[in-house]
C-alpha cells in the first residue's frame, strides 16, 4: 500500500505541476495577445475625438518627447571633396552620427570675421569637410547645446550652416549668412570623423551659390532629382487633448461660443482657442506672451516650449523658416528628410508662431501623418536640377535673383475618404515671401511680377 500511496502521490504531483504549467502558459499567451492588441490600437486606432480618457492615451503616444536642439534640426548634410560636393540624401542619421563624435572635441573659443560674397561660398567649398546646413537661422545658444561645446558664440548669432574638419582637427566653422559673419574655432583635439562617411550613401551632386536678394547661399542641386511617391495615414488629436493643453489647471472648462465657421474657445487664463469647422485648423492665442527683447533666441525657445505645451512636439516636425528676428517660425512636417507643404484649401503640414507684443498666436493642425502605407503603385517623380527649374521661372517672366528660397519636397493631398494623405514630390519655391509650387509659379506667370 505504501508504494501504491507514493505512486498516486507521483501522479498527483506531476498532474498538479502540469496543470499549473499549461496555466501559466495560457496567461502569458493572453497576456501576450493584449499587448500585441494594445500596441496596434495605439499605433493605427483612429481617434475618433470622443471625450474618454483613451483617446487622450493614444494621443500622448504618438507625441514624442524632442529636446529644443532636435526640432531646430538640419535640413542637409554636404559632403565637400577635393573637387565637387555632393548633398546625402539620407542625413538625419548621418548627422546623429557627427554630432555625436563632435561632441567630445576639444575645441578653442571662437572668433568672428565678416566677409564678401566670393570669400562667404569659398569658405564653405574648402575641400576635407562635411556642412550640416540649417533651414533657415538658429539661435547660438542652440547651435551650442546642438553640439555640446561652449566655444563663446553669443546666444542670438544667425547659425544657418556648420562645417567640420573630417580629419578632426583644424578649423570648426559656423557661417551667418545674412551677415555673411563665419565665427572660426581651432580643433584642439577630435576624434577623425571620416570613418563615419560611407561610400555606398545615396548622394547628389551640387554646388553653392550666394544670392544677393535674400541674403542667403542656395544650394544648387546640379542633378535631377528622382523622388518616390507616398503614402502616410493620418492621425487626428482628440478634442479633449487639444482642449487639455490650450486651458491646462483650473481652467479645463473654457466657454464656448459658435458661429457658422469656428467654434471659440475662451478661458479664464487670456488663452483663447479658434477652431475651424471645416479645415480642423487651430488658432492659439496668448494674450498674456511675455517677450523681454526680440532676439530670435529669446523667440526660439518661447516657441518650443508654446509647441510642447500644446502637444505638437511631432516626431517629423522640425523648423522650416523664420522671419523678423524670429517673431515668425515656421516648423514643418518632415518625410524622407524633406518638407511636407500642405495643398491649397486645407491645413496639416504646418505649425506657425507668431509674436506680436503682448501675443501670441500659434496655427496649427489636429492632423498630421504617421505611419507610412505600403503601396506598390508608388510611382517615381523625376524633378529638374536647379538650374532647370530657374529656367522655367526666367521663361514664365521671373527674375533669378527674386528668388527667396526652393527646395524640393511633398505636397499633401488627401485621399477622397481622408484616411490617408498621399504625398507628392515637386519643388517648392520661395517667391515675395510665399512658398508655392514650381507649376503654381509658371502658372501664374509675370502676373505676380506686376503686382509689386
Amino acid at each position: 500500500m505504501s508504494g501504491m500511496s507514493k505512486a498516486l502521490n507521483k501522479h498527483r504531483k506531476k498532474f498538479t505541476l502540469r496543470k499549473w504549467g499549461l496555466a501559466i502558459v495560457v496567461a502569458g499567451l493572453v497576456l501576450i495577445s493584449l499587448a500585441l492588441s494594445v500596441m496596434i490600437w495605439l499605433s493605427v486606432g483612429k481617434n475618433t475625438g470622443a471625450r474618454n480618457t483613451a483617446g487622450v492615451k493614444q494621443d500622448k503616444q504618438l507625441v514624442s518627447a524632442k529636446a529644443i536642439e532636435n526640432l531646430y534640426d538640419f535640413s542637409q548634410v554636404v559632403m565637400q571633396d577635393d573637387d565637387h560636393a555632393r548633398a546625402i540624401r539620407d542625413y538625419r542619421g548621418l548627422s546623429n552620427r557627427l554630432i555625436k563624435r563632435v561632441t567630445h572635441w576639444r575645441v578653442r573659443t571662437a572668433s568672428v570675421k565678416e566677409v564678401s560674397a566670393n570669400a562667404y561660398v569659398k569658405a564653405l567649398e574648402k575641400p576635407g569637410n562635411v556642412v550640416l546646413i540649417y533651414p533657415d537661422h538658429v539661435a547660438g545658444e542652440i547651435v551650442q547645446k546642438r553640439l555640446n561645446q561652449v566655444m563663446g558664440l553669443p546666444s542670438a548669432a544667425k547659425i544657418d550652416r556648420i562645417q567640420l574638419p573630417l580629419k578632426g582637427r583644424g578649423q570648426l566653422r559656423l557661417f551667418d549668412d545674412v551677415n555673411r559673419k563665419i565665427y572660426q574655432s581651432e580643433v584642439i583635439k577630435g576624434q577623425a570623423l571620416a570613418s563615419l562617411m560611407s561610400d555606398k550613401e545615396a548622394t547628389t551632386p551640387v554646388h553653392y551659390q550666394w544670392f544677393a536678394k535674400s541674403k542667403r547661399v542656395q544650394t544648387v542641386y546640379e542633378n535631377p532629382l528622382k523622388m518616390h511617391k507616398k503614402n502616410y495615414l493620418i492621425n487626428t488629436l482628440s478634442m479633449d487633448t487639444v482642449l487639455a493643453s490650450a486651458f491646462p489647471g483650473r481652467d479645463i472648462s473654457p466657454t464656448i461660443r459658435e458661429n457658422d465657421d469656428q467654434t471659440i474657445y475662451t478661458g479664464q487664463n487670456a488663452r483663447q482657442l479658434i477652431v475651424d469647422k471645416k479645415t480642423d485648423a487651430i488658432q492659439y492665442i496668448n494674450f498674456d506672451h511675455d517677450i523681454k527683447q526680440k532676439r530670435l533666441d529669446f523667440q526660439q525657445n518661447k516657441a518650443y516650449e508654446t509647441l510642447d505645451t500644446l502637444q505638437q512636439m511631432n516626431e517629423n516636425l522640425y523648423y522650416f523658416d523664420e522671419a523678423d528676428r524670429g517673431q515668425q517660425l515656421g516648423y514643418r512636417l518632415y518625410v524622407n528628410g524633406l518638407p511636407v507643404f500642405n495643398q491649397a484649401g486645407s491645413i496639416g503640414a504646418l505649425s506657425q508662431v507668431k509674436s506680436t507684443g503682448h501675443r501670441q498666436v500659434v496655427t496649427y493642425a489636429r492632423r498630421s501623418v504617421t505611419v507610412p502605407l505600403p503601396d506598390a503603385r508608388e510611382g517615381v517623380v523625376t524633378l529638374p536640377d536647379s538650374n532647370k527649374a530657374y529656367q522655367v521661372l526666367t521663361k514664365a517672366g521671373y527674375q533669378k535673383d527674386a528668388i527667396q528660397n526652393m527646395t524640393p519636397g511633398y505636397v499633401w493631398v488627401d485621399s477622397n475618404d481622408g484616411q490617408y494623405a498621399s504625398l507628392q514630390p515637386t519643388w517648392f519655391i520661395k517667391y515675395q515671401d510665399q512658398w508655392a509650387t514650381l507649376a503654381d509659379l509658371k502658372k501664374q506667370g509675370h502676373h505676380k511680377e506686376d503686382a509689386k
